[in-house]
């Protein structure tokens, strides 16, 4: 990209990564939704038309969340779905957790990591960007709900 053409080769200053990380902006944005309609609609839509699925509810109004767990709920609902039934439910239910907090830091983390390596396999690089902001929000999400719910 032209906006890190340069990046590494002068020296790091604040207003060069201001510059650089706001010219990324745009693009990556762009990116963001341009995938989200070609893998989350278009793409599940055909694979649903060809399987002849009823069902098509592969996400919710992720714009209108008001809060970062209603927006993982609504971004993906597939993902959602198998990671609350087999991993969630799964984690509470086999593993013997009493209360949601061990479950719901093992799902984030379980889903970090398959993430992270879908990026690994299809970029040929590791950078755990959205390792940590996956595990990060999640652990930020779920020290809230464990302090909400034990008072």
């Amino acid at each position: 990209m032209p906006v890190f053409r340069n990046f590494g080769k002068e020296e790091l200053t604040l207003r060069n990564l201001t510059l650089s990380v706001f010219g990324a902006m745009l693009p990556s944005t762009l990116v963001l939704i341009l995938g989200f309609f070609a893998i989350l609609h278009s793409w599940l839509n055909a694979f649903a038309e060809m399987m002849r699925f009823a069902d098509r509810m592969f996400y919710k109004d992720w714009w209108n969340s008001t809060s970062f767990s209603n927006y993982y709920r609504t971004w993906n609902v597939v993902v959602h779905d198998w990671l609350y039934t087999y991993i969630y439910k799964d984690s509470i239910n086999v593993l013997g957790f009493k209360k949601r907090g061990p479950g719901m830091l093992s799902t984030f983390l379980i889903s970090a990591v398959a993430h992270e390596y879908v990026l690994i396999l299809t970029f040929r690089f590791f950078y755990p960007a959205l390792f940590l902001m996956f595990a990060g929000v999640g652990c930020k999400y779920l020290i809230i709900a464990v302090h909400f719910y034990t008072y």
